[in-house]
């Protein structure tokens, strides 16, 4: 995010805060990272549908943070440079994060800290993930992975940078891909239509 002026800043999938060390950990480090890039509570966006009615109050009243309580499922088109933080997350959230921004123009917005989008690809051989398997397959992801330096080894594992660069040369039919859809049995993802 060096020399780049961000938009937003987001977080999805962060859990439960007030219980899980693991989210407070993630919870201390976008709290961190807010500060160091010196970006305004306005511009920061909190989501889990699993956030308990407190966890919403002491991001928002306490942090000034805004909570989004619809569960969005990551669809988040971003008309500016935003930085989307989604720490072990679900698969299917940056899958519809990709999808939401599949225009060249809108992918170069978005930088994403998350799961290794290349470890995904090569073990995830199911079309579910189209969009992550496009952004591999057709180099338009650079991925920096990030060394977990941290005291616990399972709280920032397997975590990477990535940014997006599209070729003149890309395939023009990889942009005409269709919306994705999931596997309800897949327990991993909390889909809107399970929260109604």
């Amino acid at each position: 995010a060096e020399g780049v002026s961000l938009g937003a800043l987001y977080c999805f999938g962060l859990g439960h805060f007030c219980e899980s060390v693991t989210a407070k950990y993630q919870f201390a480090f976008l709290i961190a990272l807010k500060k160091a890039l010196g970006i305004l509570n306005s511009k920061i966006f909190v989501s889990d549908p699993i956030f308990y009615k407190d966890e919403e109050a002491i991001l928002s009243e306490i942090y000034g943070l805004n909570v989004i309580t619809e569960n969005l499922e990551c669809f988040v088109p971003c008309q500016e440079p935003s930085l989307i933080i989604l720490p072990h997350c679900p698969k299917q959230l940056t899958n519809n994060l990709l999808f939401s921004n599949w225009k060249p123009r809108l992918l170069e917005n978005i930088l994403v800290i998350s799961n290794s989008l290349t470890n995904i690809s090569e073990s995830v051989q199911s079309s579910n993930v189209k969009f992550i398997h496009a952004v591999v397959e057709h180099n338009i992801l650079e991925e920096k992975r990030l060394k977990n330096s941290f005291k616990f080894s399972d709280i920032f594992n397997d975590l990477s940078f990535h940014s997006f660069k599209v070729m003149k040369n890309n395939d023009k039919d990889i942009w005409q891909m269709s919306r994705p859809f999931y596997d309800e049995a897949d327990v991993e993802f909390i889909s809107r239509k399970e929260l109604t």
